[in-house]
């Protein structure tokens, strides 16, 4: 958790969004000051820290979309994880991500845009990803993104 992957941006759109509809569930090494974890807290969302490598596959079980609001990435290894796992994923276009029909593309420092997003996607309906459907896309999306950087 750190500023460059627009948590900031995140603590704001979380405050626009009702949090009898919403748990937010932050993992990864928190470089965020005291003061920041506290207020994030004072919104219901748990900041976890660091997790085992062989405990993130958990982490992506047990959420039902994945949201990097990132400011500089390059290319994000958590996208695709998410991608992955059959998640729908929103992030800005920091991320690196090609066009994939799991993700939500929003401007970058833009908060209302994220929460609308966030919004957004708890309303779609979440049909269950078959393996063979979810092997194939990963396929394709695996080619897509070879295509992109070999650009």
């Amino acid at each position: 958790l750190h500023l460059r992957y627009g948590f900031q941006y995140f603590y704001v759109a979380v405050e626009r969004l009702p949090r009898e509809r919403f748990r937010f569930r932050m993992v990864g090494p928190n470089l965020l000051t005291e003061q920041a974890t506290r207020k994030m807290r004072s919104l219901g969302m748990e900041v976890t820290g660091s997790v085992p490598r062989d405990a993130v596959a958990d982490e992506y079980a047990r959420a039902d979309m994945f949201v990097l609001p990132t400011l500089s990435e390059g290319s994000a290894n958590v996208c695709h994880e998410a991608i992955a796992a059959g998640l729908p994923v929103i992030t800005t276009q920091a991320a690196g991500l090609v066009n994939h029909p799991q993700v939500s593309i929003v401007p970058e420092m833009d908060s209302l845009s994220l929460a609308d997003a966030i919004q957004a996607a708890s309303l779609r309906e979440s049909s269950p990803v078959q393996q063979s459907d979810f092997s194939r896309s990963i396929r394709e999306y695996g080619l897509d993104l070879i295509d992109a950087i070999t650009e």
